[in-house]
C-alpha cells in the first residue's frame, strides 16, 4: 500500500512568484520579439528542491504587442551565445512563433534536477507553469489567473465565491 502525500494550498501558493509582473521594465520594450530584460532564473528561487543542471543557464526572449506580452524561457549551455531574436530560427506553428537560440534544449524542464521527493515532482510541475507565465502582460496571463483549490467546494455559495463566479463550480 502506498502512502498519500499532501501539501497545503498555502505552501503551493508560496511558490507562485508571478514572475512576469514587472511590467514597468517590459512596457519600455519595442513591439515584437526582443531579449528579455528580466532574469528568468529568479523564478527558481522558491523551488529549493529543484536546481539547474551544471552547465546550463536560463535566458528569455520577450514578445510585446501594445500592452500584451508573453515570453519564452530557454535553457542554454552556459557558454552559448544568446543572439538577437531576429537572428534565430523561429518555431513555426507554435503560438507567436518564438525564436530559438543555438544550443537551447527543446524542453527547458530537461535542464532541471530535483531531490526525488514527492514535493520536488510537484514543484517541477509548478515551475513549468511559472516559467510559461514568465514575461506575461495583460492578455498574455494564463496560469496566474488560476487558483489552486485545497478541496472541492461543498456548497453552491462556496462555489460561487471562487473568483466571483455566478454559475456553479465544476
Amino acid at each position: 500500500m502506498t502512502e498519500d502525500t499532501t501539501f497545503t494550498v498555502a505552501r503551493l501558493d508560496s511558490l507562485r512568484t508571478k514572475p512576469g509582473r514587472k511590467t514597468n521594465l517590459l512596457e519600455q520594450l519595442p513591439n515584437g520579439w526582443s531579449i528579455s530584460p528580466l532574469d528568468p532564473t529568479t523564478v527558481l528561487a522558491p523551488f529549493t528542491s529543484l536546481w539547474l543542471r551544471p552547465g546550463y543557464v536560463l535566458r528569455a526572449y520577450q514578445f510585446k504587442e501594445g500592452g500584451n506580452g508573453n515570453a519564452v524561457v530557454w535553457a542554454v549551455p552556459v557558454d552559448a551565445e544568446f543572439p538577437d531574436p531576429k537572428l534565430c530560427p523561429r518555431l513555426r506553428g507554435v503560438f507567436l512563433e518564438p525564436p530559438k537560440p543555438p544550443g537551447a534544449l527543446d524542453d527547458t524542464m530537461a535542464a532541471f534536477e530535483g531531490d526525488g521527493t514527492p514535493w520536488s515532482y510537484l514543484c517541477a510541475s509548478l515551475l513549468a507553469r511559472e516559467l510559461g507565465e514568465f514575461g506575461a502582460m495583460w492578455h498574455g496571463y494564463e496560469w496566474s489567473t488560476h487558483d489552486i483549490l485545497e478541496a472541492k467546494p461543498s456548497t453552491t455559495t462556496e462555489r460561487q465565491q471562487i473568483r466571483g463566479q455566478k454559475e456553479a463550480w465544476q
